[in-house]
This record gives C-alpha cells, sequence and structure tokens, in this order.
C-alpha cells in the first residue's frame, strides 16, 4: 500500500507538470518546441567540466547537481541551465553573486532578472538560467512564458530570505544585497554574512549580517577579529564594539546572542545611525 502510494503521489506530480522529468527537476512541454535533455549530469566533482572558470565560486554556495535541456524550433534553440543547491539561501547567494543593481528584474521566484537574451531567476533551493543567441523575436518572447513554466514547476520558497527583510528600507541600495560565504571583508575567520550597502546623511557604509549561529560561534568570530585588529582589553561578547580595521576602515560591531551584526564606513560620530540599523536587524 505505500509503494501505491508513492506511486499515485508520483504520478499526479507528472500530469500537474507535463514534460521530461530528470531527479527532482522538471523540463516542462512548451507550445511549438521541443525538449531535448541530451545532457550530462553535473554534480560538485564534475562541475568543472561545463563551466571550469567558475564552478569554485558555485562550489563555494554547495551546489549539489546541474541539470541541462534544450528547447528547440527548428534551427533555433533556447538553453536551460537549472542548477540545484544544498539550501535556499545558498541558491540565493549564487545568484547575489551574479547579479547587479542596475539589472532588468522581473518577479519570478524570489527574484529573476531579464534581458534580451537571458533570463535568470532563483526559486528555492535552485538558481535557473535561460538564454538563447537567437536574434528571432518569437524565441525571445518565449523565453517569459518558459521561465514561468518551470518557475511553477519548482517547488521551495518565493520569499526573500528573513534577515532581508528585517533590514530598514531607508538608504539601502535597491537589488543590491550579496550572500558572502567566506572572507568577509577580506578576513578569511568572517563568514556567512549578507552585505547589504546603504546612503543616510551623506554618508556611505556597508552592513554585515552574518547568519545566526551558536553564540560560541559568533564569539569565536570577534574574537579572531580583535586579536587581528590588535584590540586589547575588550571582551569578545561585548556587545557593541567600535574599531579600526586597517584595511577597511572604522568598523562598528553589535551582537544579540548568535546574532551579529559589522558596520563599516561609520565613524564613531555616527553611532546613532549604527545603532539604529543594528537595533532593527538584532532585536529579538
Amino acid at each position: 500500500m505505500k509503494n501505491r502510494t508513492v506511486i499515485l503521489v508520483s504520478l499526479a506530480f507528472l500530469f500537474s507538470f507535463p514534460g521530461l522529468v530528470m531527479g527532482e527537476v522538471v523540463f516542462p512541454e512548451m507550445d511549438g518546441f521541443t525538449v531535448d535533455t541530451d545532457y550530462d549530469t553535473y554534480n560538485s566533482e564534475t562541475l568543472w567540466e561545463y563551466i571550469n572558470g567558475a564552478s569554485e565560486v558555485f562550489l563555494m554556495y554547495e551546489f549539489e547537481e546541474l541539470r541541462i535541456a534544450d528547447y528547440n524550433q527548428g534551427d533555433e534553440s533556447i538553453n536551460v541551465e537549472i542548477y540545484v543547491h544544498k539550501t535556499p539561501e545558498m541558491a540565493f547567494g549564487m545568484y547575489t553573486k551574479e547579479r547587479r543593481p542596475s539589472y532588468n528584474f522581473v518577479e519570478i521566484g524570489i527574484q529573476g532578472h531579464q534581458s534580451k537574451t537571458q533570463i535568470y531567476f532563483v526559486k528555492g533551493n535552485v538558481y535557473v538560467k535561460i538564454m538563447t543567441s537567437s536574434a528571432s523575436p518569437e524565441i525571445r518572447d518565449a523565453m517569459a512564458p518558459l521561465a514561468m513554466k518551470i518557475a511553477d514547476s519548482l517547488e521551495g520558497t518565493t520569499e526573500m530570505p528573513e534577515i532581508i527583510k528585517t533590514l530598514p528600507e531607508e538608504g539601502r541600495a535597491v537589488n543590491g544585497e550579496v550572500f558572502l560565504t567566506e572572507s568577509v571583508m577580506g578576513h578569511p575567520f568572517l563568514e556567512d554574512a549578507y552585505k547589504i550597502s546603504y546612503t543616510l546623511e551623506g554618508k556611505k557604509f556597508d552592513v554585515f549580517v552574518f547568519r545566526p549561529g551558536s553564540r560560541e560561534h559568533t564569539t569565536g568570530m570577534i574574537k579572531a577579529y580583535l586579536e587581528w585588529a590588535g584590540v586589547e582589553g575588550v571582551a569578545p561578547d561585548k556587545e557593541e564594539i567600535f574599531l579600526n580595521d586597517k584595511y577597511n576602515g572604522p568598523v562598528y560591531i553589535r551582537q544579540n546572542g548568535p546574532k551579529l551584526l559589522f558596520i563599516n564606513g561609520l565613524d564613531q560620530d555616527s553611532v546613532g545611525i549604527a545603532s539604529s540599523i543594528s537595533e532593527a536587524v538584532l532585536a529579538e
């Protein structure tokens, strides 16, 4: 009975999204196109064979699997690459690494952006790239409905990460968030933080909100930073710390239990701005 239930659920899913199924990825049918999935499936050990120069960055964001298909119409085609990551946060992080605030953004999945020949978007733990080299308006116009079909076939969240939602909007750079897995502010002992740029009261600065972990981990990062900066007599579990980083300039540090925030670029005269932002992010 259990096996029969699984089969029935699987069939229901297939009929909901008609198309070619590869693992957890569905390449939905598209009127006027044939779907060609005659590609290898790439994992963390073989991704370099497909995108040699960029594979290391994808691996930093816990890439697991790449599925590829072509949507063909005569001699024209649309290429689809579906990158599966371990978590939605990592998929979103990889998307932010290849995104620029100046792009033409579209509402698809968590977020997407579109040009004449490309649509990239992220949904759940999947990062999708849709591309064509065709000059045909018909082919290019087909990319948007194809992107929506693929997005509808994918499970997972369409919401921005909670950390971004907590950040005050005033002065915040639009669509400029980046999730960094390592070497935050150039330091190997700082990891897993969202970087957000602000301009407030004529001052430009960057906010780094670290992914919550254990209190011990948070304190450990601060301790390593204080030792590197040569700051003595300051406990790493102190709620607020201000120091000068010889490479990055003034840095304000605020923590609340496992939550941690750095602000880079505001001097001590602007501690009011720093406190206001940190209180919004680190509130219980």
